[in-house]
Order: structure tokens, then C-alpha cells, then sequence
């Protein structure tokens, strides 16, 4: 299933996974990009039912 995802998309999981208070500020500086693309893989995530909570999300995440 984690096959499905871009490697951008695994990359914001994983920084969700590894800190579940991370804003999307701070994702989009640690990936280099802007806060509207780390808008839209959320989305994603969540389209695609990677993303649920940020809790659920760390613990989907940490089994990959």
C-alpha cells in the first residue's frame, strides 16, 4: 500500500511519524519547498487513508 505514494508523499509521512506536532511550516522548510504543496500531499495522505490523526499516522508510518 505504501507503494502507492510518491516519494515526496512518503517523505512527508515519515516527518509526521517521526514528530506529530510538526507544523506544515516546518515540513515545507526540512523538504525545501512551499506550505501549499505540503497542503496538497496531506490531502493526499488523507485521500488516500494515510492520514487519519497525526498519531494514527506516526504508527502507520513507523510500520514501514
Amino acid at each position: 500500500m505504501i507503494k502507492t505514494l510518491t516519494k515526496r508523499r512518503k517523505e512527508v509521512l515519515k516527518l509526521i511519524a517521526n514528530n506529530t506536532t510538526i507544523t506544515y511550516t516546518e515540513i515545507a522548510e526540512a523538504l525545501g519547498i512551499n506550505e501549499s504543496p505540503v497542503d496538497k500531499h496531506i490531502n493526499a495522505l488523507k485521500t488516500k487513508g494515510f492520514y487519519t490523526s497525526r498519531r494514527d499516522t506516526g504508527l502507520l508510518a513507523n510500520q514501514y
